[in-house]
This record gives structure tokens, C-alpha cells and sequence, in this order.
């Protein structure tokens, strides 16, 4: 029996006052039958996830393979999917993650799991925090997995100019 990578995550950030964020993951297909996330999760859902009603759920799009057409990529995924809040695909060594109105790209020294940049972004706009104020130093804590990265977080064009 071959183990498939989660395509559908529910994800929880938890901000504290030093700024490091705790994620807690697990695999949500149960929400595509009816099961409610827990509360404080969003739902993180990958391009090759099979079932159409996760997409259709997301909060969190994440295309994870590079694209050289990123920005066009999350502007389309967006308008495609009106659910979700933001949507994510890598380009060469940063991750750009995308909302309606802001796109911002991240270039970190740290290898962050796919989705996790957004899943971030998502939990600091829920908090009620601007984009713009978001921390150049962030530790992530992903389980006894500890990392530090340092951020470049620059707003880029947008929306995409056809």
C-alpha cells in the first residue's frame, strides 16, 4: 500500500505576542462529506485533489508546481473558485500568495511546507491584521518541527495586467 500526500489539509495558525506561529495540521476528508472543520481551522486544498467538493470548499488553493504564469494563475483560480480566500503557487526560490486585491511574494531561507506560506497569510487577515504589517522574522512550529525564516515580503503588481 503506496502513502498519497494529504491534498486536502485543515490547517490551525495560532499567532502568539513573539510572533511565532503554531500550525496544526490534519487531513480533512471528512469535510467533503459533511464534517464541519474544527473551529479556528481553514481548509487547504492542492490542484491534483481528486474530489471536486474540496475545491469547491477551500479557503486555501495551492498550485505546488512551479509556475511561470503565477500571477494570471491565482488571479484566474480565484475568480474560478469564489470560496477561497487565497491562492498559492511557488516560482523558482519564493512562494507568491495572492487574495482579490493583494498579492505578496515570499522569499524565506527556510523550507516551508507547501501551503503553509498562505496558510500563515490567512490566520494574520483573520486576526484582523494588515497584510502590509506582516512580520519579516516569522518561527513556525509544524509539530517538534522548529524553523525560523527570514521574509522578504513585497507586494507586486495586481491584479495581472491581460
Amino acid at each position: 500500500m503506496t502513502h498519497r500526500p494529504a491534498t486536502a489539509t485543515a490547517v490551525e495558525i495560532r499567532f502568539d505576542e513573539s510572533l511565532t506561529a503554531t500550525a496544526t495540521r490534519y487531513p480533512a476528508e471528512l469535510t467533503a462529506s459533511g464534517h464541519p472543520l474544527r473551529p479556528g481551522t481553514h481548509l487547504v486544498v492542492t490542484t491534483d485533489e481528486p474530489t471536486t467538493d474540496l475545491l469547491q470548499l477551500a479557503d486555501v488553493i495551492v498550485h505546488p508546481t512551479p509556475d511561470d504564469d503565477a500571477r494570471t494563475w491565482i488571479h484566474d483560480t480565484l475568480r474560478a473558485l469564489p470560496g477561497a480566500v487565497l491562492a498559492t503557487v511557488p516560482v523558482r526560490d519564493k512562494w507568491l500568495v495572492g487574495n482579490r486585491s493583494e498579492l505578496l511574494e515570499f522569499i524565506s531561507d527556510s523550507q516551508v511546507p507547501a501551503g503553509l506560506w498562505a496558510s500563515l497569510v490567512l490566520a494574520w487577515l483573520t486576526d484582523d491584521r494588515p497584510l502590509k504589517d506582516f512580520p519579516s522574522l516569522v518561527r513556525v512550529q509544524v509539530g517538534s518541527d522548529r524553523r525560523v525564516a527570514r521574509v522578504a515580503a513585497a507586494a507586486v503588481t495586481w491584479p495581472p495586467v491581460s
